[in-house]
């Protein structure tokens, strides 16, 4: 969880600015590849630990993302320089995969709604996602099964199924005050659907792949 703040930098120095509020939020931050500061988006769904420190953030965010066309393709016939094209992705922190509360309705799929209403070409989604409730005794706690996580997020994007939209999670790993995370970051193509790329529970590491983003998809 981060504060409201906002932070710029140099290749010299780096300026800081705080808000005078003491309101905090459960943050994520978009970064373009120049290192200016593209948005920042507060979770919308708050978990029960967030609750405890946490602002809820005003709704679901998305934004336009600078991207170079044919950087990184296997073809090489569209090389750096190409040009760039601006992608939409929508915003997304853990709990908000979930319905509100967790009383909205299991239909209600506010997430991958707002995805579509977005017409975002990518849902990018930040989780230190976990198999357990915290208030869980021990001996309940089970191993984390990547089916099982894939399964579970697949099923609250079940409106994009179809669409031209990959869902990108960065998930967290390893144990904190008796919690385990479950790992599984990793990359799905939401039209077929199918995993495009993961890694498992325990691996700490940084995932890349190469995905086509349909013209009618750019801005």
């Amino acid at each position: 969880g981060d504060r409201d703040d906002s932070r710029t930098s140099s290749d010299d120095d780096v300026d800081v600015e705080v808000d005078d509020d003491d309101v905090l939020y459960n943050a994520l931050v978009v970064v373009a590849a120049d290192g200016t500061v593209l948005t920042r988006y507060h979770k919308t769904h708050l978990y029960v630990v967030d609750e405890t420190w946490a602002s809820e953030g005003s709704g679901f965010v998305s934004v336009p993302i600078p991207v170079r066309d044919g950087a990184g393709g296997e073809s090489g016939e569209n090389g750096p320089g190409s040009g760039e094209s601006v992608v939409v992705a929508t915003l997304g922190i853990c709990m908000d995969i979930n319905p509100r509360g967790f009383v909205a309705p299991w239909s209600a799929h506010e997430l991958a709604r707002a995805c579509l209403k977005h017409e975002s070409s990518l849902l990018l989604f930040a989780s230190a996602w976990t198999n357990n409730h915290p208030d869980d005794p021990p001996e309940s706690v089970t191993p984390v099964d990547p089916n099982e996580v894939w399964s579970y997020w697949l099923n609250r994007l079940a409106p994009l199924v179809g669409e031209d939209v990959h869902f990108a999670c960065a998930n967290r790993i390893g144990e904190e005050d008796g919690i385990t995370f479950s790992g599984c970051s990793g990359v799905m193509s939401m039209r077929e659907p199918k995993i495009v790329g993961a890694l498992g529970p325990e691996d700490e590491g940084v995932l890349i792949r190469v995905v086509d983003v349909p013209e009618a998809r750019r801005r």
